[in-house]
């Protein structure tokens, strides 16, 4: 139906029904220090014709820096989509906002997150997944929250690897939930990692962590068995493709950011929870679980599972407050880890780590350049600089590329410092470019 505007006489008579004079009585109840006037004399633009509405948002869309050969990571990568897989996602048959609900006419869907869940599993070494959840940071407060309400704690150990933007996160649900949160520092770019009290319901470990350092993830999740704790682990899903999963590292739960596994650059999404953990803990799983079954005919089916455990049914006894999930997003993370395959993978992971140990050496000749951490990294690290990082982002961004991001608040003990990333992206040639250019910057 098209929508019909209200008539003032419209407007009139619902006002005399509700007993007030004016629309700008609805919203008496708005203190006047954050109200704003209206019709608009504060600066709210008024209404566009829909040519002049375009324009400005073409203005706007202008002053994006798409252009920047990206060397910037810190949780959101310039990966590699293939067509294929763009072309997928926007089949109309996925591309829907709907819940797969009704099986019977949903069987291609649940298909897809089935595959999806399969797959995940074999990347993160764990025996279940589920059909995704909002993004990284929303699928780490669930792995915690499944450990807390499994162990019956409230005790968070978390290391300083831990993608600053998670943490923010964290802590605005740990609030909520009376958690304490406790941090082990870094050392050489790695947690120090003591002893696990016997009050501590999660061990959460970045690896490789917010600065590219690989942490001791078996040291980890030992430590974390031994005081009765679980594991959490935050993954890049890449990195798999050439180190020892979670799974094999004994975590208890995986989670992470799936955005470089078919996803754009958008700022503020869609991005793509991963969730991934052990059979024992399938009942306190959150979002949605794609399972397998017969039909009325016996042919293979799929179907939404256990659904009991969900909020729509259990109210405010359920899992977890999420009762939706990235479908779309999983669906094309889905297409790209097949059209990858294990070796696709494998090839992604290594061209990018091999690329971000040759850019760092190549950096680390310019002087007062040198890394920030000693750890080994997979494809980020943390670059000590001679100016502020901000100055130099800056200048970097005239000189064609999108440097890094600025380390300067989030680990003040370093300096004047900025994280650099290379994806599969990147070439040589770029990089060797991105030198000249830094080159240039610090010398002026």
């Amino acid at each position: 139906m098209s929508f019909i505007p209200h008539t003032d006489a419209d407007v009139g008579v619902m006002l005399d029904t509700v007993g007030l004079d004016s629309t700008i009585n609805l919203f008496d109840s708005i203190p006047d220090e954050i109200r704003l006037d209206f019709p608009p004399s504060s600066g709210v633009p008024q209404a566009l014709s829909e040519p002049e509405l375009i324009a400005s948002m073409k203005a706007l869309a202008g002053r994006n820096r798409g252009e920047l050969v990206c060397f910037a990571g810190g949780g959101a990568y310039d990966a590699f989509v293939p067509a294929a897989v763009s072309s997928i996602a926007a089949k109309p048959e996925f591309a829907t906002a709907y819940t797969p609900y009704q099986a019977e006419v949903s069987q291609g869907v649940l298909q897809a997150l089935f595959e999806y869940q399969t797959l995940i599993c074999r990347l993160t070494g764990m025996e279940v997944a589920n059909a995704s959840l909002y993004d990284g940071a929303t699928a780490l407060v669930e792995g915690v929250a499944l450990a807390a309400a499994v162990t019956g704690k409230s005790k968070i150990v978390v290391g300083a690897g831990l993608n600053p933007r998670f943490r923010q996160v964290l802590e605005t649900v740990a609030s909520g939930h009376s958690w304490d949160i406790t941090s082990v520092p870094l050392e050489g770019g790695v947690s120090a990692w003591p002893s696990i009290d016997g009050d501590v319901a999660a061990v959460v470990v970045q690896h490789p962590n917010y600065l590219g350092c690989l942490e001791d993830v078996g040291l980890v999740t030992a430590r974390a068995s031994e005081a009765g704790a679980l594991s959490v682990v935050v993954t890049d899903p890449i990195s798999n493709g050439i180190l020892k999963t979670p799974g094999a590292l004994g975590a208890d739960v995986v989670v992470g950011e799936g955005q470089q596994l078919g996803g754009a650059l958008n700022f503020g999404g869609p991005y793509l929870g991963i969730f991934a953990t052990k059979d024992a803990y399938l009942r306190q799983v959150p979002g949605r679980i794609v399972g397998e079954t017969v039909d009325a005919d016996g042919k293979r089916a799929y179907a939404l599972a256990l659904q009991a455990r969900e909020q729509h049914i259990r109210r405010e006894k359920a899992s977890s407050n999420i009762c939706t999930n990235q479908t779309l997003m999983a669906i094309a993370a889905t297409a790209a880890l097949a059209w990858l395959g294990p070796q696709g993978l494998r090839r992604a992971a290594e061209s990018s780590s091999l690329l971000a140990h040759y850019l760092a050496d190549r950096l680390c000749e310019i002087p007062g350049c040198s890394l920030a951490t000693t750890a080994p990294f997979f494809r980020e690290f943390a670059l000590k600089l001679p100016l502020p990082a901000a100055d130099v982002i800056e200048r970097l961004a005239d000189e064609g590329f999108l440097a890094g991001v600025d380390l300067t608040g989030d680990y003040p003990d370093f300096g004047d410092a900025m994280l650099v990333a290379v994806t599969e992206n990147r070439t040589r040639q770029q990089a060797d470019q991105y030198v000249e250019a830094m080159n240039k910057v610090i010398k002026k």
